[in-house]
């Protein structure tokens, strides 16, 4: 079973064991709501570059993730169909 940082595309950079996990985060977020739309979420991501963003709610409380692959997964079924996928998902992920 590969691990998140060997799953991940990019490539893995070393870092000692102890150090925290603050040097290593991005400390300006990039987030959704989960009332947008699925083109402004996609949007978002171009933007700034990434292929994950956070899901809060209106406290700024995380509810869940969406992915790229979850915008593409799902190509296929109509827009009401993919909503309901990505909204699924991000119940199940909280």
């Amino acid at each position: 079973m590969l691990g998140p940082l060997q799953a991940s595309r990019r490539p893995c950079v070393s870092r000692a064991p102890w150090e925290l996990v603050n040097s290593a985060m991005a400390s300006h977020l990039i987030s959704a709501r989960p009332e947008q739309s699925l083109a402004e979420v996609e949007q978002l991501m171009a933007t700034h570059q990434v292929r994950r963003l956070p899901i809060v709610d209106g406290d700024g409380k995380p509810v869940g993730v969406i992915s790229i692959d979850d915008l593409a997964k799902p190509a296929a079924l109509p827009v009401q169909g993919r909503a309901a996928t990505v909204a699924r998902r991000s119940r199940q992920a909280a």
